[in-house]
């Protein structure tokens, strides 16, 4: 990792496009994405300034304050640290506020078309590729993020996208479910997304539907309504030729840092993009070294949805 952050240092005036040709043989990415179960890992940082992270929730944020007694900056730590009704009041001004958000938002913006741009990379890198096994047609993105961005996006280019939330999994039959396209008689990539800690349904966000942010984060994920959603994803992950590709996501979920290390001794690569390059990952992740590719930023920064997207647009080069 720190080898590859001297070459591009070295080599400024290079373009990205030559840095990600260099990228993708020292790592063999086309070797990997040729026969790979592919699987993301979407954190809130995947959509960019496009949808508020915790520090855009401002009526939740100043009534945290405003109960909070310590020092801390940190949504979680101040959420910890509520009594149940408290608690209970910041959860429904967080709600409240997401919910408004998702009325407000934009589709059109930058950092959402880059996800646009990225989803249509990997369908056509797997719809392209010979020699796939009938499992490795489907690609799977697990993500922490409540909205349903990723599902209007696929939705929007008439891609096969089955959404699994906590309520869902348990009445559906097509996870497994491979498209067919028999005009052309050829399987068709198809795309399931998994809503870990919770999902919008019809556009509103359930106060009782999701896992919120703080101490209780990691008891209820592995409780009964969202530990099956968790199984499913080592489920996958512990495939043969999987690769995880995570994008946003902060390393501050304990119980998915378990999921993955537990994959990586089985086989996993992790590809780990970084928007900071002092980024730090989990020690439980980092401690696998080779087994982790390591993506970091350029000198002239870009969302790391969209470095993703044309690391892979290189490959299909």
């Amino acid at each position: 990792m720190d080898e590859l952050l001297n070459d591009e240092i070295e080599i400024k005036e290079k373009t990205e496009e030559e840095l990600n040709k260099k990228l993708i043989e020292r790592y063999k990415l086309r070797e990997i994405f040729a026969s790979a179960n592919i699987n993301f890992l979407f954190g809130s940082g995947v959509n960019g300034r496009a949808f508020p992270q915790l520090v855009g929730f401002s009526k939740t944020n100043e009534f945290l304050s405003e109960k909070y007694e310590g020092t801390s900056n940190s949504f979680e730590e101040k959420l910890n640290s509520l009594n149940g009704k408290e608690r209970k009041m910041a959860e429904k001004l967080f709600v409240d506020e997401f919910n408004q958000a998702e009325k407000e938002l934009d589709m059109n913006s930058n950092d959402l078309q880059d996800i646009g741009i990225l989803m249509k990379n990997v369908y056509t890198l797997v719809d392209t590729t010979e020699n796939r096994q009938d499992s490795s047609y489907k690609i799977n993105i697990f993500t922490l993020n409540y909205d349903d961005i990723v599902e209007t996006i696929l939705q929007e280019k008439s891609y096969m996208n089955n959404v699994l939330s906590a309520d869902s999994y348990k009445k559906t039959n097509f996870f497994d479910v491979i498209g067919y396209n028999f005009k052309y008689n050829k399987k068709v990539p198809t795309f399931i997304t998994a809503k870990l800690h919770g999902s919008v349904e019809k556009g509103i966000l359930k106060q009782d539907a999701i896992i919120y942010p703080g101490n209780k984060k990691y008891e209820t994920a592995l409780g009964p309504r969202f530990f099956e959603l968790m199984f499913l994803m080592k489920e996958e992950l512990i495939k043969q030729n999987a690769v995880l590709i995570v994008i946003g996501y902060s390393g501050n979920d304990e119980h998915l840092n378990g999921i993955i290390s537990d994959a990586i001794e089985s086989s996993l690569t992790v590809i780990w993009f970084r928007y900071n390059n002092d980024e730090e990952l989990p020690e439980t992740i980092q401690k696998h070294g080779d087994k982790v590719i390591v993506i970091d930023q350029l000198k002239e920064k870009i969302g790391t949805v969209k470095r993703c997207s044309n690391i892979i647009e290189g490959v299909l080069k």
